[in-house]
This record gives structure tokens, sequence and C-alpha cells, in this order.
């Protein structure tokens, strides 16, 4: 319907998506955009919507496709190397550096695709989420989808010499860290895989996962309850924004 305001407060909520949002608006109108990892399109939406000059990516065949179906022939199935390098001013890709083979790799190949001045939008799981609540991926994505934990200070080792390094380490949403503090005091494994394969065999109430989270909302509404929950790292909110000189 046109409407930019309804679709970006559809899309915003999530610290990635958000700062996505942030680096589209403030680009001029028909702008070069690249979304690594587009799924079915729904981010890219806005982008083409905003009157950027946009293409999606994935490997995802099925979701290309119904990304164009309901965009337009902005999406490909193709990789980052067949595009022209230096020529795009933004791009972009969110839960995805944790899942590729080769982060760094993968990184240097998208800001190889931009052109002077331009930049580099996107988010990683953070180590430190997975250290504090005792798991040993982050929690809710477990292997294979997530391959690759990062420390905050990663990015700028690695890259600062390539372009101007931004990082910010976002908190974890209040119920988050209420839930796994629940967990702990009940005892209940962090690692989401682990509490699955519990459930399955027996070992743990179904119900209890439930029951967890329906009292994690309970908690962050109590203010003196609350100000107990020690606060918690975004297990992907390491916020990263790149720029090539």
């Amino acid at each position: 319907r046109g409407d930019v305001a309804g679709l970006q407060s559809e899309l915003s909520g999530a610290p990635s998506t958000d700062a996505v949002i942030a680096a589209l608006r403030r680009l001029p109108t028909g702008s070069r955009v690249v979304e690594v990892g587009c799924a079915r399109g729904a981010l890219g939406s806005l982008a083409i919507l905003l009157g950027h000059d946009y293409v999606g990516l994935d490997i995802s065949e099925s979701a290309v496709g119904a990304a164009v179906a309901h965009f337009g022939p902005h999406f490909r199935a193709d990789p980052m190397g067949a595009l022209e390098p230096g020529t795009f001013d933004l791009v972009y890709h969110t839960g995805t550096v944790g899942c590729v083979p080769d982060p760094v790799l993968f990184t240097t190949g998208a800001l190889a695709l931009l052109a002077p001045g331009g930049r580099l939008v996107f988010n990683a799981p953070n180590v430190a989420s997975a250290q504090a609540t005792g798991a040993l991926w982050d929690f809710g994505t477990p292997p294979p989808d997530l391959v690759t934990l990062f420390p905050v200070e990663f990015w700028h080792t690695r890259f600062a010499s390539r372009a101007d390094v931004v990082v910010d380490a976002v908190a974890a949403v209040p119920r988050y860290a209420a839930r796994m503090w629940l967990r702990q005091r009940l005892g209940l494994p962090a690692d989401r895989a682990a509490a699955v394969a519990l459930a399955q065999s027996g070992s743990v109430d179904k119900g209890l996962e439930r029951l967890v989270s329906q009292l994690a909302r309970l908690l962050v509404g109590v203010p003196g309850v609350a100000q107990m929950i020690p606060a918690l790292p975004h297990p992907y909110g390491i916020l990263i924004e790149m720029r090539r000189p």
C-alpha cells in the first residue's frame, strides 16, 4: 500500500533490524543496496519502498522465488561474488555471519562490494551471552544453524585496517534475562538443544518450559524482583558498522 511508516513499524523491534532500518533511512533515494541472506524479502521490501536500487541475495531458491512473487525482480540466488565490486552504498545482513563457514572471508567479500564511503551493517552472535548462561551455543540457535560465536573485540581486531569499524554490544531484553535466571535457579540447562532433549526423553515436563516463560513475563513487572535479575548480553546483540574509507 506504499505505507513506509506502517511497514517500518511492522519490521522493527529487534536490534539488528532497527540498525538496518536506520541505515536505510539515512541513504538518499536511489542508493545502491545489497542484502545478503534476504530470505523471503521482508526487510528488503522496505528498501524497495524507500526507492533504493536494491538487490537481495539468498542461497535458497524457494525463498528467492517467494520474494520475487511478493516484491518484484529484485532478488537472486547468486553469491556475493556475482555482483560488481566497489559500487554499493550499503550492504547489510542480519543473523547471517554466525552461519557461514568462513566469517572473515565472508565479511571481506561484503566490504569489497562497497563504494568509497559505503557502509556494511550487520549483527553477530555474542559469545559473552553463551558464557553468561552456561550454554555452549547461543540459546535458541543451536548447531547446525549457528557455527561461530564472536567476542565483541573480534571485529576491531580483524577489520580496523580495512575499514572504519564501530561496534556496539546490546543488552538482552529483561524478559530474556529473567527466563535465563529462572532456568539457572531451577537447575534447567541453558542450552536449548539440551533442554529439548530432556523434554523428549521425559526427564523434564514439557510444560515446564512454558511455565518458565510465563513466570519470566510476570517477574519483569515486579520492581523488587526485577532488580535482582542480572543483566545479560543479547544473544545476537553485537551490532557492527564498517565504513569503507
